[in-house]
């Protein structure tokens, strides 16, 4: 019988400390930027996509997926999330990605293509919005860095 309360009353101190942090985390999304229990809590992104062009001159894969040569418009969705779209519109992919490195110069923004299995596929995005690795993506050796095609961004 004791056994039993005693595991009736953890349960119910469980459901009360989870219904705490979720009233303390929806209080928190209403109010963005402000103090929780001593933490800064990162404010609502600008909602506007982050956009640059590429002018890839060779077939990549990104994944499974094979993307042909062309002109390319990058947008950065949320700092995981970016679409990958030709211009006329005809192709595009979504890019899952990690963060690797803070931002960089608007001269300094590339994609970075490296060789596998014969193919070169999208690794890294490198722009204003900082650097990211696509999740498909193992970390790049000294070799393929030695075969990789750096393609430049430009911004509108």
């Amino acid at each position: 019988m004791i056994w039993q309360i005693t595991v009736a009353l953890k349960r119910i101190l469980v459901l009360v400390f989870i219904g705490t942090l979720m009233a303390a985390a929806y209080a928190q999304e209403s109010q963005p930027g402000q103090q929780l229990s001593g933490l800064k809590t990162q404010s609502h992104p600008d909602p506007t996509p982050m956009t640059a062009m590429a002018s890839i001159p060779f077939e990549f894969w990104i994944g499974s997926e094979k993307m042909p040569a062309g002109q390319y418009v990058l947008e950065i969705i949320v700092p995981s999330v970016a679409m990958l779209r030709r211009d006329d519109g005809k192709v595009q992919q979504e890019l899952f990605t990690l963060d690797i490195g803070g931002p960089v110069a608007q001269k300094e923004s590339r994609l970075i293509f490296v060789m596998r299995n014969d193919k070169f596929m999208l690794s890294e995005i490198w722009c204003v919005e900082g650097k990211r690795r696509l999740t498909s993506q193992n970390v790049l050796s000294s070799s393929d860095r030695a075969q990789a095609k750096v393609v430049s961004l430009s911004y509108p």
